[in-house]
């Protein structure tokens, strides 16, 4: 059980619980699954700034009381909301999510098995992370809710925070250059740099130097040295479009920075 979620956010959960023995007890269960949280109290609730309650992975209700009915109201009222997971009798249950009536909710009896809390954290990833992008206001996001969509976001997301390459395919005007931004709004480097080239509107004479860089003196008007964009998206994302139009020798040198993580500037023999 303890595998699932890997590609889980790594936030805090937040459990809220006028019951100590109760609250603890819950998480012991979400330390098992290795999920670190934190418990509260229902009268602290109010006190905690409304930014800091978009920090964490997820927040689990237990008591169906006043304050928690008031901290839930809230959060529907929010444009960026929070998921809130309601965990109580099953009676009990379906008695408020009629109250609360919220978009991102889910429900989970006290009965409830890991597999069930694993699924229901790794939605409450996947909500936090589509946020984030939708905050990013130079990305535009995918819209649509057809098959192909959705099995596209579920990709941004397996990938979003991995650091393996990506590719894209899809004809021209398809939309790659936004999936290759959402990738990046989506993942831990969205506050990095996101730099595009398009790979077939550069000289082949000029594009290595475009890539990599080079040295002061490498070739001839080469008067200072240049940064490529390799080291400008350093921590980033680059985005290489039209790859296919890059001559093959090009190519190949591209395919060792892919494979070994590592280039040359040119006139330089340091890598």
């Amino acid at each position: 059980m303890a595998e699932q979620g890997g590609d889980r956010d790594n936030s805090e959960v937040l459990v809220v619980d006028s019951n100590n023995t109760r609250g603890h007890s819950f998480l012991a269960v979400l330390s098992f699954i290795k999920v670190e949280a934190r418990l509260i109290t229902p009268d602290q609730l109010p006190d905690i700034p409304r930014r800091e309650l978009f920090n964490y992975l997820a927040i689990f209700s237990i008591d169906g009381d006043d304050i928690s009915r008031f901290f839930l109201e809230r959060n529907k009222e929010d444009k960026c909301q929070y998921p809130v997971v309601l965990l109580a009798d099953k009676s009990e249950l379906s008695a408020l999510e009629i109250v609360v009536q919220l978009p991102f909710i889910a429900g989970l009896c006290f009965q409830s098995d890991y597999y069930s809390l694993s699924q229901v954290l790794d939605q409450a990833s996947k909500h936090n992370k589509r946020e984030r992008r939708m905050d990013n206001r130079e990305c535009q996001p995918l819209i649509g809710n057809s098959n192909s969509i959705e099995r596209i976001n579920l990709m941004i997301d397996q990938v979003s925070d991995t650091n393996a390459s990506v590719l894209v395919l899809g004809d021209s005007g398809t939309g790659k250059e936004v999936i290759a931004r959402n990738i990046h709004a989506q993942s831990s480097r969205s506050k990095k740099p996101f730099i595009p080239i398009n790979c077939g509107a550069i000289p082949a004479d000029l594009l290595e130097s475009e890539l990599f860089g080079h040295e002061k003196g490498a070739f001839t008007g080469a008067i200072s040295a240049r940064q490529g964009r390799f080291e400008l998206a350093e921590g980033g994302v680059l985005f290489l479009d039209e790859i296919g139009d890059m001559p093959l020798p090009m190519q190949v040198k591209l395919l060792r920075v892919l494979q070994e993580r590592c280039y040359e500037k040119v006139g330089s023999n340091k890598s």
